[in-house]
């Protein structure tokens, strides 16, 4: 009975389209049909030997002989085994195969806890995609990993990777249309086509990223140039729309294998050049430097921080007064914003504020800043103190969202705090967009009725003039004084020699030294 069942399994296995492997519990090779064999051997001939080989092998045993890269077996079982939403859900996943054509698996359970597996031939339709980009027709991200993988496993030496970022493509998407941003993708690529070498892999990494891989032994004086001339022509403009329009872009170039020996590693550094190329301004190259990532990691680490920062009451106000030089007295007080990190220790806002604002942090710092400083304010106020000035710094960047002003008339009122004692100060910059110009336009039309005075400032404007007279008078003396001193006064007669006693001539006064000089002179050698 078992004989007949098992032959009638083999029959059903051998009847089946696709090549089908079925594995007990203990994932042992139990049964296979003469199609997986074939798939093994590339043809009809050698199945059986195949068919032996794979006696009572093991999942693992048979991926290994499908496919060339075992490390690419196991992330691709385990992604698909991530992915599954039931542990009796069918894990579908794609590998390598030793030809051109990838291999899929479908592996699905069975009864007893076995398990059973498919083999296909990946269609041709769907390597093309994988391979390459439809938009642009350069390569795609995975195929770029795959050749920068398989060439890193032979040697890293003498490979580039170059990664370009286009940093107008959302402007000129919004502006003009999608169309318009396909239009722009597609001429990038081909410039990049044009200013590369020939035997360069270029690839569409993402929405507006471009990557290229160069292999062999290649000039890196050559490849800066190239890719300065490729920048050079985004800035002159690309042809979008019946238009010429210039385009702003970074790139960031990393060598192996002193840069990274890796995929990983390459990608990380090219991506840290270019970031840093960012920062320099448009149209920049930047070569990977290990201090440039440092600097980054730095920075990731105070966003990371900063996210947490206000939760764990790391966040503190120093309050510096302000005092009016002219006679000494406290006119008001400004909040500056001290970071003390439990991991990083005391930040100096010079390295965070940066940060803040490039991750947009920035809003919820100034938020916090301004409710505790006003928070504070009040309670001093409740001590005894005099009313005062109370200023806090806002960032640009808080201009963006086009609420600023909403924000503080709205802590203000729910503090019940007098806007007309808050002072906004912001640092120097370029002249503000149209909504900020708007926004600041509002402060300073609920800012133009004066604040009520308080005592000091009243006895101050009433011995205004006092003062002024006082001055006066004291500049007065200290110039006469001054003058006296540098040219005393002659008595009267002062310029007339005088014979003394002795035969020698006095000239009383530093007005007459030279004429005493002379008369000197005239006595020596006589009078003509």
């Amino acid at each position: 009975t078992e004989w007949r069942l098992g032959r009638r399994l083999q029959e059903q296995l051998e009847a089946m389209p696709d090549a089908v492997a079925l594995f007990n519990a203990k994932g042992r090779l139990t049964a296979s049909n003469g199609k997986l064999a074939r798939f093994l051997c590339g043809g009809a001939n050698g199945g059986t030997d195949a068919r032996v080989a794979l006696n009572d092998a093991t999942p693992d045993e048979l991926y290994a002989r499908l496919s060339c890269d075992d490390e690419a077996v196991t992330r691709a079982r385990e992604r698909a085994i991530a992915n599954a939403t039931d542990p009796d859900a069918t894990l579908s996943f794609e590998l390598p195969g030793h030809g051109e054509r990838p291999v899929l698996i479908k592996e699905r359970p069975i009864d007893a806890g076995g398990r059973a597996v498919s083999v296909y031939h990946a269609p041709f339709t769907t390597r093309t995609q994988r391979r390459k980009d439809p938009l642009t027709g350069l390569a795609s991200r995975a195929h770029l990993v795959a050749m920068i993988t398989e060439r890193c496993r032979r040697t890293p030496l003498d490979l580039t990777l170059l990664i370009v970022e286009l940093r107008s493509f959302r402007q000129i998407n919004e502006t003009f249309g999608r169309s318009a941003g396909d239009e722009l993708l597609k001429a990038t690529a081909a410039s990049l086509r044009h200013f590369m070498p020939d035997h360069a892999l270029c690839a569409r990494t993402g929405g507006d990223e471009f990557a290229i891989m160069v292999d062999g032994n290649c000039d890196r004086d050559d490849i800066e140039a190239r890719t300065d001339r490729f920048l050079a022509s985004l800035s002159r403009g690309l042809k979008v729309s019946d238009a010429a329009l210039p385009v702003r872009a970074s790139a960031g170039v990393a060598y192996g294998p002193e840069h990274g020996s890796t995929v990983t590693e390459l990608l990380t550094s090219a991506d840290s050049a270019c970031s840093q190329a960012k920062r320099l301004g448009n149209n920049k190259l930047m070569v990977f430097n290990s201090d440039h990532q440092q600097r980054a990691r730095h920075q990731h680490r105070l966003e990371v921080g900063l996210q947490n920062a206000i939760e764990r009451k790391e966040l503190l106000l120093h309050y510096q007064p302000q005092i009016e030089l002219e006679h000494g007295l406290t006119c008001g007080m400004e909040a500056l914003l001290r970071w003390n990190s439990r991991q990083l220790g005391r930040v100096s806002p010079a390295e965070f504020i940066p940060v803040a604002e490039h991750s947009g942090i920035i809003r919820r710092l100034g938020a916090w800043v301004l409710e505790t400083a006003i928070a504070d304010y009040q309670r001093l106020e409740a001590y005894g103190m005099e009313p005062l000035i109370l200023s806090v710094n806002i960032s640009r960047k808080q201009f963006d969202n086009g609420r600023i002003v909403d924000d503080i008339l709205a802590v203000c009122d729910a503090r019940q705090f007098d806007p007309r004692r808050l002072c906004l100060e912001t640092a120097r910059t370029p002249r503000l967009p149209d909504q900020r110009s708007q926004d600041r336009s509002r402060l300073h039309r609920r800012h133009r009725q004066r604040p009520p005075q308080s005592g000091h400032r009243r006895r101050r404007g009433q011995h205004r003039q006092q003062h002024r007279r006082h001055r006066r008078r004291r500049r007065h003396r200290e110039r006469r004084a001054t003058r006296d001193r540098q040219e005393p006064r002659l008595p009267p007669g002062a310029g007339v020699p005088r014979v003394r006693a002795d035969g020698g001539n006095e000239f009383p006064g530093r007005r007459a030294e030279r004429l005493r000089r002379r008369f000197d002179e005239r006595l020596r050698h006589g009078f003509d």
